[in-house]
C-alpha cells in the first residue's frame, strides 16, 4: 500500500514538473490590442483613412503586427483605390492585418482570443480571426457605417487598356476599369453587329465596335447621362440600357484604315565587326533607325553568328577576313505593312553597300526579319599610344560614397577602349582599396586602368598621362594595358556628420545626433530588452563603453550590445512620488507622475494616475471623481489615487512606505495582482481660484486630454479640420502645435510625427 501511494506521488510530481517546464517555455496570448484605427464615417474619403503609418501596438506587448492590407475593402471584397470614393452610410468596410507572437509566446486557440481597438467601442466593429499554429493570427476588422443606405445613380464609367484594332491582328477583348460601383460582365469586338471571333483577323477599310456590357452592383443603377471616359477623357460611344437601368451596353467605334506599303528600310548606325574586337551582343547601343511613322526596331539577335551559323560569345574575338551575321527585327507601325520580300530594300547609312549583304528572312506584313553579313577587317593601321588625358575625375569629398566616383572620360592621340567612359576606376588608401565612404584628413589615390582599342597599343615607347590636368604615374601591363594614378591631398568634408545609434543589429530603432571630430560616447538611451543588460557600443567592429572617445569624420553607425542577465525578484519597500502639473487653473489631464524607489533596475514599476477626487480630505459620498478636462482651484482639497504595478519578477512589500509630494500615502490594493494603490489628500497651491489656467499646464499634442500624445490625437485634429468633430477651448490650445493660431492638417501631421518619434519637440515649444 505504501509503495502504491509512493508511486502515485512520484508520478504527480513528474507531471507537475513537466507541466511547469512547458508553461515556462511557451506562454499563451489570449488578448490582442491595436490602436490607431478610426472607424469610417459616411462622407469621409477612403484615401484619407488609409491605415498605413497609423496602426500600432504597444511595444511591450508579446506580439507584433504586420499589415496584410493597407487599404480599405468594401463588403464585396473590392479594394477601394479611387481617390474620390467616399464611405457610404449603411455599408460595411473592412481592413485586415497579421499579428505574430514574439519569442516565448504562442496565441491561444482562435475561440479563446479577444481582440480590441483602443479608444473605440466594441459595438462599432466586429472581427474575424484566422489561426495558424499559434505563431500567427490574421484579424479582419469590419466596420458598419451608421445611417441608411442610399443608392445613387452611376454618373461616370472610366476604362483603360482597350487594344485598338489593326489590320492583320487578332482581336484582344481585355478591358480594365476603375472602381465605379459597376462590373464588366462581358466585352467583345463586333462588325455589323456580328461578333468577331478570336481567330479572325481585322481587315482594313472596316469600322469595328468594341462592346462592353456592365452590370450595376447591388442597389445601384445607371444615370441617363452616365459619362463614358477612356484614359481620363470622354470617348465617342453609343449606349443602351435595360428597363431598370441596372445593365448598360457601350459601343465604342474604331476604324481600320488603308495600309501603306513599306518598300525600304534604313539603319542610321551599325557597329561593324572589326578584327581583334570582342564579339559583344548586338543591342540598341549599336543599331539605330531614323524616327519614322512607318517602322521601328522590334528586336535584335542575341549574338553574332559565324559563317557556319555558330553563335559567338562575348569572350570570342572577330578574325580578319571572316564573315559574321547579325539579325534585326522590324515591325510596321499603325497604318503600314511590309511589302513582299522581293520588293523590300535595306541599307546602312554611311557604309559602302559593297561591305555588307542583306538577306530578308521572313515577312508577314506586320514584321520583317533582316540579316546583315559583314567581313571583319582592320580599318586603321597599327598605332602607338603616346599620351592620354583623363578628365572628369571627381575629387574625393569626405562623407561621400566611393561608388559615385566610378565614371571618367579619356582622350588621347588615339582611341581608348570603352568609348572614353567606362575605364576601370579604383580608389586606394595606403595600397588598401576603399569601397565605402571618403573620410576627412585622408589622402586618396585614384587608379585608372586603360586598354588600347582595335589597332591601338601602348607599345614599348614612352607614354605620358594626366588626370584632371595633374601629371599621373604610369604602370604597364603588357603592350595594350596601362594603369595611371594620382594621389589627391586630404580635404575637409561636411561641417557635421550623422552619428546613428541603433537599438540592435536589426537597424530598425534609431537615434541620430550630429557631431564632428572627437566625440564622447553617451550612456545607452534605449529601453533594455527583458532579461538583458546594456553591454556597450559596437563601433566599426570594436566594442566600446560609454565615456570613451571616438573620431567622427564621416557618417557612422553605432549599435547597442545587450548581455543576458538573470533577473531576480526585487522587493520595493520605499517610494517617493512626485506629481506635477496640478497648479491652480490647470487641468487634471496635464498632471504627470515621476517616482524614485529603492529598485535597482530601471522601469521595475509602472506608475499611473488612477483618479482625482474633489474632497474635504475624507473620501466619502460627497466626493466626486474629476474628469481629465476639469481644472484645479486654488485652496481646495483634492485626493489623488496613484496605482503602481511592478514589472517582471519585482514585488512591492506589504509594508511599503509611499510619499506623494511630501505627504504619506494611505496604502491599499491587492498583492495577488502585483499592484498597489496609494491615496493621499493634496491642497492645490495658487494665489487665486480662477479657472483660466495657463498654456504651460497643457501638454501640447494631447488633444483628447488623456495625458498621452499619439495618432489618436492626430486623427482628432484631422477630423476637426474636416469639420467632422468639435474641440473645446482647451483642446484647441493643445492642438495648435505649430503656434500659428490655427488648427489644421499641418498640426495633425506634426502630432503624428511626434507620436512616431520622428521629432521630439513641437515648433510652439522651441
Amino acid at each position: 500500500m505504501m509503495k502504491r501511494m509512493f508511486g502515485f506521488l512520484l508520478a504527480f510530481i513528474m507531471f507537475f514538473c513537466v507541466f511547469s517546464i512547458e508553461a515556462e517555455a511557451a506562454q499563451t496570448i489570449s488578448n490582442v490590442s491595436v490602436g490607431g484605427i478610426t472607424p469610417p464615417a459616411a462622407g469621409e474619403k477612403a484615401i484619407e483613412m488609409t491605415t498605413v503609418g497609423i496602426l500600432y501596438v504597444d511595444s511591450t506587448a508579446p506580439y507584433k503586427m504586420l499589415l496584410q492590407s493597407c487599404d480599405w475593402k468594401d463588403e464585396n471584397g473590392n479594394e477601394i483605390n479611387n481617390i474620390d470614393y467616399e464611405f457610404e452610410a449603411g455599408r460595411s468596410y473592412n481592413v485586415s492585418m497579421n499579428f505574430y507572437a514574439k519569442e516565448g509566446w504562442v496565441f491561444s486557440n482562435s475561440g479563446n482570443i479577444t481582440v480590441e481597438i483602443k479608444g473605440v467601442s466594441s459595438s462599432k466593429y466586429s472581427y474575424e480571426i484566422t489561426y495558424n499554429d499559434g505563431e500567427i493570427i490574421t484579424v479582419k476588422f469590419t466596420f458598419n457605417v451608421a445611417g441608411s443606405r442610399t443608392y445613387p445613380d452611376i454618373e461616370k464609367v472610366e476604362f483603360w487598356a482597350i487594344t485598338a484594332p489593326k489590320e492583320g491582328n487578332y482581336p484582344v477583348n481585355s478591358v480594365t476599369h476603375l472602381y465605379d460601383n459597376a462590373v464588366v460582365t462581358e466585352s467583345y469586338w463586333a462588325y455589323h453587329q456580328a461578333v468577331v471571333s478570336s481567330n479572325t483577323k481585322f481587315v482594313a477599310n472596316r469600322e469595328y465596335e468594341f462592346k462592353i456590357i456592365l452590370d450595376a452592383k447591388s442597389g445601384y443603377k445607371f444615370s441617363d447621362d452616365t459619362e463614358i471616359w477612356y484614359y481620363n477623357g470622354p470617348v465617342e460611344h453609343k449606349k443602351t440600357f435595360n428597363s431598370s437601368k441596372t445593365r448598360m451596353m457601350i459601343s465604342i467605334p474604331y476604324y481600320v484604315g488603308d495600309l501603306n506599303e513599306i518598300t525600304s528600310v534604313e539603319i542610321t548606325s551599325f557597329e561593324l565587326p572589326k578584327a581583334g574586337n570582342w564579339a559583344y551582343p548586338v543591342d540598341s547601343d549599336f543599331i539605330c533607325v531614323p524616327e519614322s511613322d512607318e517602322y521601328d526596331i522590334g528586336g535584335f539577335s542575341n549574338s553574332w553568328r559565324d559563317s557556319n551559323g555558330n553563335k559567338l560569345t562575348s569572350t570570342d574575338k572577330f578574325v580578319a577576313g571572316k564573315k559574321y551575321t547579325a539579325s534585326v527585327y522590324f515591325y510596321a507601325k499603325n497604318g503600314y505593312r511590309f511589302e513582299d520580300s522581293s520588293n523590300i530594300t535595306a541599307r546602312i547609312r554611311g557604309i559602302d553597300p559593297s561591305k555588307y549583304s542583306v538577306n530578308i528572312d521572313d515577312v508577314d506584313g506586320s514584321y520583317c526579319t533582316m540579316s546583315f553579313t559583314f567581313t571583319a577587317e582592320y580599318n586603321q593601321p597599327e598605332t602607338f599610344i603616346t599620351h592620354v588625358d583623363v578628365i572628369g575625375v571627381q575629387e574625393p569629398v569626405a562623407g561621400e560614397y566611393v561608388t559615385r566616383y566610378g565614371r571618367v572620360a579619356a582622350k588621347s592621340e588615339c582611341r581608348v577602349l570603352n568609348d572614353y567612359g567606362n575605364a576601370a576606376v579604383y580608389w586606394y588608401v595606403n595600397d588598401t582599396q576603399e569601397t565605402n565612404t571618403f573620410k576627412e584628413y585622408t589622402s586618396y589615390t585614384v587608379k585608372i586602368w586603360l586598354e588600347g582599342h582595335e589597332r591601338y597599343f601602348a607599345g614599348s615607347g614612352k607614354v605620358t598621362a594626366t588626370i584632371n590636368g595633374y601629371p599621373a604615374k604610369i604602370e604597364r601591363n603588357g603592350a595594350k594595358q596601362i594603369m595611371i594614378s594620382y594621389t589627391f591631398p586630404a580635404t575637409e568634408g561636411r561641417t557635421e556628420y550623422n552619428v546613428n545609434f541603433y537599438k540592435d543589429s536589426t537597424m530598425q530603432q534609431r537615434t541620430t545626433i550630429k557631431a564632428k571630430g572627437d566625440y564622447l560616447l553617451p550612456q545607452c538611451m534605449f529601453t533594455r530588452p527583458a532579461g538583458k543588460n546594456f553591454g556597450g557600443w559596437l563601433v566599426e567592429g570594436n566594442l566600446k563603453q560609454p565615456g570613451e572617445w571616438i573620431k567622427v569624420y564621416s557618417d557612422i553607425d553605432i549599435i547597442a550590445v545587450w548581455e543576458d542577465i538573470e533577473e531576480v525578484p526585487i522587493t520595493v519597500s520605499e517610494m517617493n512620488v512626485t506629481i506635477s502639473g496640478q497648479k491652480a487653473g490647470s487641468i487634471t489631464g496635464a498632471t504627470k507622475v515621476t517616482i524614485n524607489a529603492d529598485c535597482p533596475y530601471k522601469n521595475c514599476y509602472t506608475p499611473t494616475i488612477f483618479a482625482w477626487y474633489h474632497s474635504d480630505n475624507v473620501l466619502d459620498c460627497d466626493d466626486y471623481m474629476m474628469g481629465s478636462a476639469d481644472r484645479f482651484v486654488a485652496g481646495e482639497t483634492y485626493i489623488v489615487e496613484v496605482n503602481f504595478n511592478p514589472t517582471g519578477k519585482n514585488i512591492i512589500s506589504q509594508s511599503v512606505v509611499a510619499m506623494i509630494n511630501g505627504y504619506k500615502g494611505r496604502v491599499g490594493g491587492n498583492l495577488i495582482g502585483g499592484g498597489k494603490m496609494f491615496r493621499v489628500a493634496i491642497t492645490i497651491p495658487g494665489t487665486s481660484g480662477g479657472d483660466s489656467g495657463s498654456d504651460s499646464d497643457i501638454l501640447y499634442g494631447d488633444v483628447d486630454l488623456n495625458g498621452k500624445v499619439n495618432v489618436l490625437d492626430a486623427n482628432l485634429v484631422r477630423r476637426y479640420a474636416a469639420k467632422q468633430a468639435e474641440l473645446t477651448a482647451v483642446q484647441l490650445i493643445a492642438a495648435d502645435v505649430d503656434g500659428n493660431g490655427k488648427v489644421n492638417v499641418l498640426d495633425a501631421n506634426l502630432i503624428r510625427r511626434y507620436a512616431a518619434k520622428v521629432i521630439n519637440i513641437f515648433p510652439i515649444e522651441e
